[in-house]
Protein backbone atom coordinates (compact mmCIF):
# COMPACT_ATOMS: atom_id res chain seq x y z
CA UNK A 1 0.00 0.00 0.00
CA UNK A 2 2.85 2.36 0.75
CA UNK A 3 4.03 2.20 -2.86
CA UNK A 4 0.71 3.46 -4.27
CA UNK A 5 0.50 7.02 -5.52
CA UNK A 6 -3.20 7.39 -4.70
CA UNK A 7 -5.78 5.76 -2.44
CA UNK A 8 -7.96 5.01 -5.47
CA UNK A 9 -5.65 2.15 -6.48
CA UNK A 10 -5.71 0.60 -3.03
CA UNK A 11 -8.93 -1.38 -3.57
CA UNK A 12 -7.46 -3.41 -6.43
CA UNK A 13 -4.18 -3.91 -4.60
CA UNK A 14 -5.95 -5.06 -1.42
CA UNK A 15 -8.23 -7.44 -3.33
CA UNK A 16 -5.21 -9.06 -5.00
CA UNK A 17 -3.31 -9.25 -1.74
CA UNK A 18 -6.23 -10.78 0.19
CA UNK A 19 -6.47 -13.64 -2.30
CA UNK A 20 -2.75 -14.41 -2.37
CA UNK A 21 -1.70 -13.87 1.27
CA UNK A 22 -2.82 -15.01 4.69
CA UNK A 23 -3.64 -12.28 7.25
CA UNK A 24 -4.82 -11.98 10.81
CA UNK A 25 -7.88 -9.74 11.27
CA UNK A 26 -7.16 -6.07 10.55
CA UNK A 27 -8.49 -2.65 9.65
CA UNK A 28 -6.38 -0.57 7.28
CA UNK A 29 -6.91 3.13 6.62
CA UNK A 30 -5.66 4.38 3.24
CA UNK A 31 -6.08 8.06 2.39
CA UNK A 32 -4.84 10.78 0.11
CA UNK A 33 -6.09 14.38 -0.31
CA UNK A 34 -9.11 13.20 -2.34
CA UNK A 35 -10.11 9.82 -0.91
CA UNK A 36 -10.28 8.03 2.43
CA UNK A 37 -10.93 4.27 2.51
CA UNK A 38 -10.92 1.65 5.28
CA UNK A 39 -10.32 -2.00 4.46
CA UNK A 40 -11.57 -4.45 7.07
CA UNK A 41 -10.49 -8.10 7.04
CA UNK A 42 -12.33 -10.33 9.53
CA UNK A 43 -10.52 -13.47 8.41
CA UNK A 44 -12.67 -14.49 5.46
CA UNK A 45 -13.99 -11.45 3.61
CA UNK A 46 -12.40 -8.14 2.66
CA UNK A 47 -14.81 -5.26 3.19
CA UNK A 48 -14.13 -1.84 1.66
CA UNK A 49 -15.58 1.39 3.06
CA UNK A 50 -15.34 4.75 1.29
CA UNK A 51 -15.50 7.32 4.06
CA UNK A 52 -17.78 10.32 3.74
CA UNK A 53 -18.17 13.37 6.00
CA UNK A 54 -18.34 12.36 9.66
CA UNK A 55 -16.34 11.19 12.67
CA UNK A 56 -14.85 7.71 12.76
CA UNK A 57 -12.57 5.52 14.87
CA UNK A 58 -10.39 2.84 13.33
CA UNK A 59 -9.07 0.28 15.80
CA UNK A 60 -9.22 -3.49 16.54
CA UNK A 61 -13.00 -3.77 16.38
CA UNK A 62 -14.21 -4.87 12.93
CA UNK A 63 -14.97 -1.64 11.07
CA UNK A 64 -18.52 -1.35 9.76
CA UNK A 65 -18.35 2.00 7.98
CA UNK A 66 -20.66 3.84 10.34
CA UNK A 67 -19.67 7.14 11.82
CA UNK A 68 -20.65 8.58 15.18
CA UNK A 69 -24.14 7.48 16.16
CA UNK A 70 -25.36 10.55 18.04
CA UNK A 71 -26.29 13.74 16.15
CA UNK A 72 -26.89 15.41 19.54
CA UNK A 73 -23.16 15.67 20.23
CA UNK A 74 -20.58 17.54 18.17
CA UNK A 75 -17.96 15.53 16.30
CA UNK A 76 -15.15 16.94 18.46
CA UNK A 77 -16.91 16.07 21.73
CA UNK A 78 -17.76 12.58 20.48
CA UNK A 79 -14.17 11.87 19.44
CA UNK A 80 -12.86 13.07 22.81
CA UNK A 81 -15.31 10.85 24.71
CA UNK A 82 -14.68 7.83 22.51
CA UNK A 83 -10.90 8.05 22.88
CA UNK A 84 -11.31 6.67 26.40
CA UNK A 85 -13.20 3.63 25.10
CA UNK A 86 -10.12 2.58 23.15
CA UNK A 87 -8.35 1.62 26.37
CA UNK A 88 -10.88 -1.11 27.21
CA UNK A 89 -9.30 -4.54 27.67
CA UNK A 90 -9.52 -6.95 25.91
CA UNK A 91 -12.17 -5.74 23.46
CA UNK A 92 -10.23 -2.88 21.88
CA UNK A 93 -6.82 -2.62 23.54
CA UNK A 94 -4.99 -5.92 23.26
CA UNK A 95 -1.39 -6.72 23.98
CA UNK A 96 0.88 -9.45 25.21
CA UNK A 97 3.23 -12.04 23.75
CA UNK A 98 4.26 -9.62 20.99
CA UNK A 99 0.75 -9.49 19.52
CA UNK A 100 -2.01 -6.93 19.77
CA UNK A 101 -3.01 -3.37 19.07
CA UNK A 102 -0.36 -1.57 17.03
CA UNK A 103 -2.12 1.75 16.58
CA UNK A 104 -5.49 3.49 16.48
CA UNK A 105 -6.89 6.40 14.49
CA UNK A 106 -9.62 8.94 14.88
CA UNK A 107 -10.88 10.70 11.76
CA UNK A 108 -12.98 13.76 11.30
CA UNK A 109 -13.81 14.04 7.62
CA UNK A 110 -15.13 17.49 6.82
CA UNK A 111 -18.10 17.89 4.51
CA UNK A 112 -16.05 20.33 2.39
CA UNK A 113 -13.43 17.68 1.66
CA UNK A 114 -10.31 16.13 3.04
CA UNK A 115 -8.37 19.41 2.94
CA UNK A 116 -10.47 20.58 5.92
CA UNK A 117 -10.39 17.20 7.67
CA UNK A 118 -8.38 16.05 10.68
CA UNK A 119 -6.69 12.77 11.59
CA UNK A 120 -5.33 11.75 14.98
CA UNK A 121 -2.91 8.84 15.37
CA UNK A 122 -2.02 6.86 18.48
CA UNK A 123 1.08 4.73 18.03
CA UNK A 124 1.12 1.61 20.19
CA UNK A 125 -1.34 0.42 22.81
CA UNK A 126 -4.22 2.89 23.46
CA UNK A 127 -4.03 2.34 27.24
CA UNK A 128 -0.42 3.57 27.20
CA UNK A 129 -0.56 6.49 24.79
CA UNK A 130 -2.31 9.61 23.65
CA UNK A 131 -3.79 10.62 20.30
CA UNK A 132 -1.74 13.17 18.37
CA UNK A 133 -3.06 15.31 15.54
CA UNK A 134 -1.16 14.26 12.40
CA UNK A 135 -3.29 15.91 9.70
CA UNK A 136 -5.21 19.15 9.76
CA UNK A 137 -5.37 22.13 12.08
CA UNK A 138 -6.48 21.95 15.72
CA UNK A 139 -10.12 22.94 15.99
CA UNK A 140 -10.25 23.26 12.20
Amino acid sequence: MLRLNAAAGAADAMARSATTHSYNKFNLLVADPLTAVVFSWAGDTLETYDLRAGAYQVNNIPFDGTNRPSPDVSNDVWLEREAGCLTEHPLVCRHGDGYGTRCSHQLLIHEDGLEESRVWHLDGHPCEGKFELVLGEPGG
